[in-house]
Formats: structure tokens, C-alpha cells, sequence
């Protein structure tokens, strides 16, 4: 038949109803409101308004004869939804709205305090376990790379200041050298500025500062121990460089993701360390001597960001001109060295920094 309006051939080629036939008595978007406010969207297609209605008053006004008779015998049209026409419209009630939405706000509230419980169960596990965690890598990674032992005493992280504390790191020295650390340092602080962190730009990294530094430099047939230590990573990183050119050959934005954010250092600080130099010209004994103190500030401020791998050149270039200061001023002040000892060790000054530009 042709009860909905299309035809059977019609139906076929149309593979259904037409969208708008079947959708002309749903309810508009909007028309939902009616299930809390009654005539949100006027009311019914035909209502008797009566004779005291604003209606009645205007027609009235404007001199209509038998207004009660017009108001009694017609129906007004007050319904200007989406639907054709409408008896009316469904209505609830607010009591029944609330009610509904109580319950259903209950279960996002409810929902809401679970996330909000696993946030805080999983920060507070963040700043319990998250020290240890880089201790633990730190003494394992740490002689993977260098081949001597490392080991860190104490780590802090203020996970809200953005502040990292490290305290007794103590790296070995290599085979061949004395049982001393070549470094040990009485305590490394780092903070970033939080918001940094956000977008792409450069990481503000406030302040990094190594307190009480100790390093042994030591020179065993004309050799120093540093020498020694940086010759292993210098071939790894001389293999990692390598394998990062070739990526970029083949693939630039992997290459370029590798390489990481850049950064700006606002303050780096060394203070209040020492400098224990052992050689053949002090009869292999330690001679420990001040380490002057360092300061660079706004690294890598001018170019709007450097390499991570730039700033730590930059700051342990610092400490190894200082550390080279200091051995150089040792070695002057042995009287019986001559000028062949003094000239060592100042190959080794040298070999400290070219060691160190060899790591990036």
C-alpha cells in the first residue's frame, strides 16, 4: 500500500524509508527540555485558551465581536516544535528530573573520587619509590658504561618543586689505579622550572650545583686515570654516533626526535671541592689541593636552547680547566719534578678536556 507515502518501487530503490519520513515525530534536541519545563516549546497544536486569556484580551482591544464565542468554539495552535503537530507534550516533572540527575551525578562524583584516589595512590608511589628507582639504575647502568663501580648513597626528588638531590655519588677509579674514587661528590641538586616542561620549546633547567666535589687524578706511567676511564666511553660513543648519522640519513625526524629538547641552564655552580693529584713526581703519594670554585650562568641562553650533550661540555669543561688549574699549580710547586714532569702533567690537564669533548 501506500500508507507511508512512498511507493513500493520507490521503497526499493531508496532501500528503506526516507530519513526525514521516519524522524518527522521525534523529538528535537532542544524539545528534551519539555520533560522538565511543560510548554518549553509552547504546548499542544490545539488548545482552547479561553475567554480570560491574553488572547481573548487582545482580540478585545482591537474590537472583535463574540470574542467569548470565538475563544469557546476554536483551538489555538501554541506548539511551534520540530514534530508536525502534537497532543501535547511529555512532561515528568522536576521532582523526577532531579531525582534522575542526583543519581546519575552520585555515580560521576563516585567516579571521580576513584580517579582521583589512583592519582594520589600513584604520586605518592612516584615520590616514595622513584629515588630508589634512580639509585638503583644509576649503580647498575653506571658501571655498564664507565666499567668501574658506581654508587649514590641518597636520592631526592621534590616532584612538585621540580628539584632532584643527589648525594654521595662515587665513581671509581680504573684497573691500574689506587682503591680512591675518581670522584666522589658530597652532594649534585638539579631544579627545573616546571612549566618549561609543557610544549617544545627549550627545558629552563634553574639551577644545578655539585657541592663538595673530590677528584683523584693520578698518573701511572705517564697515563692519567681519566685518560684511562674516558678511552671506554669514547668508543661507545664514537659507535652511538656513528649509528645516529645513519639514522638521520635514512630517517631525519628520528633523528631529530633522538637528539631531545634543548635546554637552558640559568645557574651552574661547583663549590667547596678538592683535588687529591698522585705521580711518580710525589712519590706516589697524595698531594690534595683546593678546587676553585666554578660558575657559568645562561647556558645556552643567547642561541634560545643548546644540546644537553653542549651544556654538560660546557659545565665539566669548566671543572676540568679548574681541576687542570690546580694539578698544573701542584706539579709547579714540586721543586725536584723538572720540566719533563711538569710537562706531563699538564698532557694530562689536556687529555681531561679533550676526554670530555671526545664524550659529545
Amino acid at each position: 500500500g501506500e500508507s507511508n507515502g512512498l511507493t513500493a518501487d520507490s521503497q526499493n530503490s531508496q532501500h528503506g524509508l526516507n530519513k526525514d519520513y521516519i524522524t518527522q515525530w521525534s523529538y528535537g534536541v532542544d524539545e528534551t527540555m519539555t520533560l522538565l519545563i511543560p510548554n518549553f516549546k509552547g504546548g499542544a497544536s490545539g488548545v482552547n485558551l479561553g475567554t480570560d486569556s491574553e488572547t481573548a484580551k487582545k482580540l478585545s482591544s482591537l474590537g472583535a465581536q463574540d470574542v467569548d464565542k470565538i475563544m469557546k468554539e476554536n483551538q489555538f495552535p501554541l506548539y511551534w516544535g520540530a514534530q508536525p503537530f502534537t497532543s501535547g507534550p511529555v512532561y515528568i516533572g522536576a521532582i523526577v528530573c532531579f531525582l534522575f540527575m542526583s543519581k546519575v551525578t552520585r555515580r560521576i562524583f563516585k567516579g571521580l573520587l576513584v580517579v582521583v584516589v589512583l592519582l594520589v595512590v600513584l604520586l605518592v608511589g612516584v615520590v616514595l619509590f622513584l629515588g630508589p628507582i634512580i639509585k638503583t639504575a644509576a649503580e647498575k647502568v653506571g658501571p655498564k658504561v664507565l666499567g668501574v663501580p658506581v654508587t649514590v648513597s641518597n636520592v631526592a626528588v621534590n616532584v612538585f618543586a621540580g628539584s632532584f638531590g643527589l648525594q654521595g655519588l662515587r665513581v671509581g677509579n680504573p684497573e691500574g689505579y689506587s682503591s680512591d674514587p675518581l670522584v666522589s661528590l658530597g652532594e649534585l641538586r638539579v631544579a627545573v622550572k616546571l612549566s618549561s616542561l609543557l610544549g617544545k620549546e627549550a627545558i629552563e633547567i634553574k639551577e644545578i650545583t655539585i657541592l663538595e666535589p673530590r677528584i683523584s687524578y693520578e698518573v701511572v706511567k705517564s697515563v692519567p686515570n681519566v685518560d684511562a676511564l674516558m678511552a671506554r666511553i669514547q668508543k661507545k660513543e664514537a659507535s652511538a654516533a656513528q649509528a645516529n648519522k645513519e639514522v638521520a640519513k635514512t630517517d631525519p625526524p628520528a633523528a631529530e626526535k633522538q637528539a631531545g629538547r634543548k635546554v637552558i641552564i640559568d645557574h651552574f655552580e661547583c663549590r667547596n671541592g678538592e683535588v687529591s693529584f698522585r705521580a711518580a713526581m710525589t712519590l706516589g703519594q697524595a698531594i690534595t689541593v683546593p678546587l676553585p670554585s666554578i660558575v657559568a650562568n645562561d647556558i645556552g641562553r643567547k642561541s634560545g636552547g643548546t644540546t644537553m650533550a653542549d651544556a654538560i661540555q660546557k659545565m665539566f669543561g669548566e671543572v676540568a680547566n679548574g681541576v687542570g688549574r690546580a694539578v698544573v699549580g701542584v706539579a709547579g710547586a714540586v721543586g725536584d719534578v723538572g720540566k719533563a714532569g711538569t710537562d706531563a702533567v699538564k698532557g694530562g690537564v689536556k687529555g681531561v678536556r679533550d676526554a670530555i669533548k671526545g664524550l659529545f
